[in-house]
């Protein structure tokens, strides 16, 4: 006999009231995944011909959730039961002659090869429909399955509807059906409602489609269904079992498997040792011979071999070989700690690089910071490394030490062999170089009404800006960074209310200019020198023009446009002005968003009559005065 196709129902309409959530049933989380999702991951290893899920409850977030998998919806827009909702499914299978895998969807925990096993027992036997039974111990608040000696079903009958003797059986249907469509088809239209729910039951069909038999699964647990949060938590304490069963089996030690937890995306090489109140996270790679907690958070890391993480948290960082961390140290995002480091108690890391064989064994902020190897952190010391608008970053050389309280202040370079003494407070700016003592000392001054480098809160009267006033920012950027991101970044950071290019020098790897009334980009695939940038900047728009030469001399010039990477530095200092703000807003004239000059204080210029609008002739409306083309917004330059 030919195989025959192979198509699959996820029932997924229903509310779940017993959840008392707003949220549908099959949304929940058991553990990183929804229910639904753990279903859908196991049958679209079948390789179906369709795969349908049956929403109606808060539809539009259960097709918001499964967005990315390959699924179609059907809709059943009134819950009357289960034989209700595959009712839903005749004019979308129609003529479809293979079979049909119906399975609820709060049954997250099957596993793939019983549905194999299921669907290769039907096609082998060919009735009209086999079922998925199990033999339990408290059947309580599931269907029955009555059979004769060939596992033939002999009646269905669901649990609000039984009689005290029929609740003696302890066979129970899991919801899960292997029908063959066509005759599934034909009983579907002639279902009832005469039951204590006055629902059409998928069970009636079963009894009306002809042979039927059952087949009890292995392991009872896998058909665990969820109807509220208490088995929601057995159903988690299964699925956690079975995967710490998994890694011991693989030679990992769980020195209390009932007090840690983990996700099916961590990957644990022989001799870890998971210590009791840990807890594993997104997508983790731990190395052999690695210890982790008592009491510590891994989350998205990837940690090496010989490592031993006590009290502690790190997330979405990399640990090398033979590491020690905490008690109590937290690692944030985007750290790398090199081989043999020890990142000691209360100490704290985020966007560090820390070279090999350094320490810091206690009480340090390292952030935004790169560190070479045998670098000593003594006890307090904290990098500084936001000025209260921007995070700035601080480089210290091989072999450096820093004393007990310091405070290094970004942005900040510091050179190998260097000794900071105990309680000095090196400034932003100031190069450290190899090879020396510092020593930073000063009596203590006390300027009253200061706060966080603001006037005084009190009331004042306004004060007039000095004329030409500029606020003054130098920039570095780095190999692989895009020129005119990175600055559209600062503008909107900082934010500059004025701002313009005061210079810039460096170099490209290639750069992406638009040419004067050209409507396309012009790539240029080559090392080139920056020979001027100019325009203006504001948190809402950059308009900025960019001269580059290449290697024969040539110049190139246009709009400057995102794609233009950095080859080895770039220098460019803005400057920023608080006598005006700049904006981008719509011009008639031009029909694109133009520059908008403000003045924030009292200027003679803005007074005089070549400072007033003029009228344009075409529209006859007040144009603004100074505006200029943004192509950031429009992409297309007047």
């Amino acid at each position: 006999m030919a195989e025959r196709e192979l198509s699959v129902a996820i029932l997924a309409a229903g509310k779940g009231t017993r959840m008392r959530s707003r949220l549908p049933k099959v949304l929940h989380k058991l553990g990183s995944l929804s229910l639904i999702e753990r279903l859908l991951r196991t049958v679209l290893t079948l390789k179906p011909h369709r795969c349908l899920v049956i929403v109606g409850y808060e539809q539009e977030q259960v097709r918001q959730a499964l967005r990315e998998y390959p699924v179609e919806f059907v809709e059943q827009a009134q819950q009357l039961g289960t034989g209700h909702a595959v009712q839903q499914l005749l004019p979308v299978l129609g003529e479809f002659q293979g079979d049909l895998l119906v399975i609820n969807g709060d049954v997250p925990l099957l596993r793939v090869e019983t549905l194999q096993a299921l669907v290769e027992h039907h096609r082998r036997m060919n009735p009209a429909v086999t079922l998925l039974s199990a033999q339990v111990v408290d059947p309580y608040g599931y269907g029955r399955v009555f059979c004769d000696a060939q596992q033939r079903v002999l009646e269905l009958v669901e649990e609000r509807d039984c009689t005290p003797a029929q609740r003696q059986n302890r066979r129970i249907n899991s919801g899960v059906y292997c029908f063959h469509w066509p005759a599934l088809a034909q009983v579907l239209p002639h279902l009832n409602r005469n039951n204590a729910q006055q629902e059409y039951y998928l069970t009636d069909a079963v009894k009306r489609v002809g042979k039927a038999i059952a087949l009890d699964v292995a392991d009872p647990q896998e058909i665990v269904g969820i109807n509220d949060r208490r088995q929601l938590a057995q159903a988690y304490q299964i699925l956690q079992d079975r995967l710490k069963e998994d890694w011991m089996e693989a030679g990992v030690t769980f020195v209390d498997p009932d007090s840690s937890s983990l996700e099916e995306t961590v990957e644990l090489a022989p001799d870890v040792i998971i210590e009791p109140q840990t807890h594993l996270r997104g997508v983790c790679r731990i190395g052999p011979g690695t210890r982790l907690g008592p009491g510590s958070w891994i989350e998205s890391s990837e940690i090496g071999s010989g490592c031993h993480i006590l009290y502690s948290v790190v997330s979405h960082s990399r640990i090398g070989n033979q590491v020690w961390i905490g008690p109590y140290a937290h690692v944030r995002p985007h750290s790398q700690i090199g081989d043999h480091c020890r990142i000691g108690n209360f100490v704290e890391t985020k966007n560090a690089q820390i070279g090999s064989h350094s320490n810091a064994a206690h009480l340090a902020y390292l952030g935004d910071a790169k560190l070479g190897s045998q670098v000593n952190i003594g006890a307090g010391t904290i990098i500084a490394n936001y000025d209260g608008q921007q995070k700035h970053f601080t480089e210290i050389g091989d072999r450096s030490k820093t004393g007990a309280n310091s405070v290094l202040v970004a942005p900040l370079q510091v050179g190998s062999d260097v000794t900071i003494a105990a309680g000095s407070t090196i400034p932003a700016r100031y190069p450290l170089p190899d090879d020396c003592l510092v020593i930073a000392r000063s009596r203590p001054v006390v300027k009253p009404g200061w706060r966080l480098g603001i006037r005084s809160s009190r009331p004042q009267e306004p004060q007039p800006i000095p004329p030409g006033s500029l606020k003054i920012y130098p920039l570095r950027l780095f190999p692989g960074q895009d020129l005119k991101q990175e600055l559209e970044r600062v503008a909107r950071q900082q934010p500059l209310q004025a701002g313009f290019v005061l210079s810039a020098v460096g170099s490209l790897s290639q750069a992406t200019l638009r040419l004067a009334d050209q409507t396309e980009d012009h790539l240029l695939s080559e090392r080139l020198e920056i020979l001027a940038l100019s325009g203006s900047l504001c948190p809402d728009g950059v308009h900025l023009h960019l001269t580059v030469a290449d290697a024969r001399g040539q110049t190139w010039g246009g709009h400057l446009r995102p794609g233009c990477l950095i080859y080895t530095t770039a220098e460019i200092v803005l400057a920023d002005s608080p006598e005006y703000r700049f904006s981008r807003q719509p011009d008639p004239a031009t029909g694109y968003p133009e520059l908008h000059i403000q003045p924030v204080a009292g200027d003679p210029y803005w007074s005089s009559p070549l400072s007033q609008p003029k009228q344009n002739p075409q529209t006859k409306e007040d144009s603004v005065p100074l505006t200029r083309t943004e192509d950031t917004v429009t992409g297309i330059p007047s």
